[in-house]
């Protein structure tokens, strides 16, 4: 994974994310559209091969949504209305097909951050054990 998608998913994770008293570990909580289409952009900008599967005919949203809008802005080009139109429907289409790969890397990453806390936590509490051992051999 580029380390710039790494950082990116990192930033939306310790921002989404909250420690589940249940489960004992971080949970993932609600993403923003914001964010989703922040890490699209940057995983398009980075990674040729999925930029374009991503805006090709694999998307099942080319053909409903970014194409349409294509057609619609090309034949009405004079009004605002119709480019805004474009770009949500080309940004809907790109984070739409881009979600499930998007989710994969932030659970990814919450995995990190759970295990380097898990980490943190036995090494602490060794600490505390081999401690109080050495308070017990004195």
């Amino acid at each position: 994974m580029d380390k710039l998608i790494a950082n990116i998913a990192d930033s939306i994770v310790s921002a989404n994310c909250s420690l589940s008293a249940f489960y004992k570990q971080y949970v993932l909580g609600e993403i923003s559209d914001f964010e989703y289409e922040q890490l699209a952009s940057h995983i398009i900008a980075i990674n040729d091969a999925k930029a374009i599967e991503t805006l090709g005919p694999d998307n099942p949203f080319f053909l409903s949504h970014i194409i349409p809008s294509l057609v619609k802005h090309l034949n009405e080009s004079y009004t605002k209305e119709y480019l805004f139109d474009m770009s949500e429907s080309f940004r809907e289409g790109i984070v739409q097909y881009l979600k499930p790969y998007m989710d994969e890397i932030l659970s990814e990453r919450l995995s990190v951050l759970n295990f380097n806390e898990c980490e943190y936590f036995v090494s602490d509490r060794e600490h505390i054990i081999h401690d109080d051992n050495q308070r017990l051999s004195i």
